[in-house]
């Protein structure tokens, strides 16, 4: 049979065509099929077998070449031909422009190939071209789902949907709902899982300030970020933060106004046995805090409470301790007492003791005072309306009483007992350097306020 060398091709590549049911329960390849006709001279090539070349180039001259060359020997009838298993690997097709680049030999087997030209685009069905890059799915759906992407392994790290972007200010992912009333929500994640995330951030660089998730709000009633978890019972948790640096922040609050009553962080709990806010330090050694506050301004307050406090456990503090009622005679002024302090934990009780025709008394003191005091007691006696150089302490305390005597008939003393407390015999008057106390500092006690959060 006479050779051919003078070939032209008509051509188009679309996507590897139906599947069979059995076909279709596993992922799609990355198999391509195509279509040509060869002419020689102007006319088909006819009822002949060739060997054909198929390259995929990134241009439609030069360039650079997209996977490997393939070789298919396919059986001309009017000079047409379809090959439908042309892998050129995964990521062949990813939106970008493609064309083929043929060579062909005829018949099967004979001398060298001869290259095609010119090459031919790779062109797209029609409804591919919402696949590519810039391009819009859309679609009038009240309850349905515009894009779906669902990956169906059962196990491994596999993904549904995923998006990119390289770009300093860009986005992987972007959702926007622009409905200006309802429950409108941009990007939803739902998972079904016992042990599973509805949505997961994260921010993979080893350093700079990075977040894995950030929520921002232009409204004044809005939030920018809010957690709720629906149970009804358990224990559950609107929102969970994790950190493993040792001087990360599992959570952080900042409210950048500048007046106004502005909060950094808001809890807040509807139960009448709730707890708006809870610190737990659950490391067993070492200081550290269930909640810390600190302020920088010399007016402010590390921690401000309205209404009653209770403490379970020691309470330390330094400075003055002082009390701020309303000044009884000065009307919109305030009053400030302040604590009497001892290098020991004690109880002061007091009173007024009326003597007798023989200048004594006897003083009952509560009836929990043997159990919560401890020996030796300091007294201290005044006289009162007369001089009284003989007054002493008779009996000191036994079963709750003690008495006093040498006074003058009929007449008053002012008593005061001091008493250490019976639990605390063995708390320190001098605190160790790792002690209870922490160091001072500006940023006292422990690590350094967060820094600045610019988005």
């Amino acid at each position: 049979m006479k050779r051919i060398v003078l070939i032209t091709i008509l051509a188009a590549a679309v996507a590897a065509g139906a599947m069979t049911r059995a076909q279709a329960q596993s992922p799609l390849g990355a198999q391509i099929s195509y279509q040509g006709q060869l002419r020689l001279n102007g006319a088909p090539v006819h009822n002949v077998t060739c060997d054909v070349q198929f390259a995929l180039f990134d241009a439609p001259s030069g360039g650079t070449q997209i996977g490997p060359t393939l070789t298919r020997a396919v059986h001309l009838r009017n000079g047409l031909f379809s090959v439908a298993d042309l892998d050129f690997g995964a990521a062949a097709f990813e939106g970008l422009a493609r064309w083929m680049g043929l060579s062909a030999r005829c018949p099967s087997g004979s001398g060298a190939f001869v290259a095609l030209s010119p090459r031919s685009p790779i062109v797209a069905v029609p409804y591919a071209h919402a696949l590519r890059p810039g391009s819009a799915t859309r679609g009038n759906l009240p309850n349905g789902v515009v894009v779906v992407g669902h990956n169906q392994a059962t196990g491994g790290v596999s993904v549904g949907v995923r998006g990119r972007s390289d770009s300093p200010d860009g986005r992987g992912v972007h959702g926007w709902n622009t409905a200006l009333s309802g429950v409108a929500i941009g990007v939803m994640g739902q998972t079904s899982s016992v042990s599973g995330r509805g949505v997961y951030g994260l921010a993979g660089a080893t350093s700079g300030q990075n977040f894995g998730v950030f929520g921002e709000s232009p409204s004044p009633q809005g939030h920018g970020v809010i957690g709720l978890n629906g149970a009804t019972s358990g224990v559950s948790y609107g929102a969970v933060g994790i950190v493993r640096s040792p001087q990360g922040n599992a959570a952080f609050g900042k409210n950048e106004a500048t007046s106004g009553n502005a909060f950094g962080v808001v809890g807040w709990t509807e139960s009448p046995v709730g707890t708006a806010v809870i610190g737990v330090a659950n490391a067993s050694s070492g200081q550290n805090y269930g909640v810390r506050g600190a302020t920088n301004s010399p007016a402010g307050y590390a921690g401000y409470f309205e209404g009653r406090v209770h403490v379970v456990g020691n309470l330390s503090a330094t400075g003055l301790k002082s009390f701020r009622i309303p000044h009884p005679t000065l009307p919109g002024h305030d009053l400030y007492h302040y604590a009497q302090e001892s290098p020991r934990p004690e109880n002061v009780y007091s009173g007024i003791a009326e003597l007798d025709a023989a200048g004594a008394a006897v003083i009952a003191l509560p009836d929990y005072f043997v159990a919560i005091n401890a020996p030796p007691y300091r007294y201290s006696l005044t006289p009162i309306g007369a001089p009284m150089p003989e007054l002493h302490v008779a009996e000191e305390v036994r079963d709750g009483r003690f008495k006093v005597a040498g006074g003058a008939a009929g007449k008053r003393v002012s008593w005061v007992l001091i008493a250490q407390r019976a639990d605390a015999l063995d708390a320190p008057v001098v605190a160790r350097a790792e002690g209870e106390i922490a160091p001072a500092g500006a940023n006292t006690p422990g690590r350094p306020i967060p820094p600045e959060v610019v988005p």
